[in-house]
């Protein structure tokens, strides 16, 4: 049920649909009391028509539904506002600023900001690392990992001698001894390889 008192008793600016809305309302609720002070009539008044009377419960039986139209006015306005903030046309409010900053559309826009920042951060890694079109830090890596195998390689046939020569020296010690060999050649054969 509505009162007679209007409905914005809260601090929020209200569009003119919902103004005018409202103001309908409380015109009519005005009316209803002067027609049913009217209805009763009195010395001198003239009694008012049963058809007129009938009109007027139809008309004012609507009254639920256009409060129902008002309440989702005043819904899809706060939507609006959690949406994109006040409209200008709604009145300043104290905290307007305040309420566009927190709406939904202005929190939108900085996470779109912040995508492109990490996009552009992202960019930025994979150009240092590395892609297959362009060398990054990856390929720079890589090639410092094999040049210090090429120098460890060079330092190990500097120091034990060449691979080729030690496997060379190996597959010759695992030749099978010639069978016609004696004993005492056998031997010396042995330990002249020793």
């Amino acid at each position: 049920m509505r009162l007679n008192t209007p409905l914005v008793s809260f601090q929020v600016a209200v569009s003119q649909e919902a103004k005018n809305l409202e103001q309908f309302l409380d015109d009519m609720e005005v009316f209803r009391s002067s027609f049913e002070a009217f209805k009763r009539g009195g010395k001198g008044l003239p009694p008012v028509p049963e058809n007129l009377v009938k009109q007027w419960d139809t008309l004012y039986g609507a009254k639920d539904r256009l409060e129902k139209v008002h309440d989702y006015t005043m819904k899809c306005q706060n939507m609006e506002e959690e949406l994109v903030g006040p409209r200008p046309e709604w009145g300043h409010v104290a905290d307007a600023s305040k309420l566009m900053e927190n709406s939904v559309s202005a929190r939108i826009n900085k996470v779109v900001r912040s995508s492109g920042d990490l996009s552009a951060a992202c960019d930025k890694v994979l150009h240092l690392i590395g892609s297959p079109s362009e060398k990054g830090v990856g390929a720079e890596v890589h090639d410092v990992v094999k040049s210090l195998d090429d120098a460890s390689r060079k330092l190990h046939d500097l120091t034990f001698g060449k691979q080729e020569d030690a496997v060379s020296q190996a597959a010759c010690c695992f030749l099978p001894l010639d069978r016609t060999m004696t004993g005492r050649r056998r031997r010396h054969a042995v330990r002249s390889f020793l």
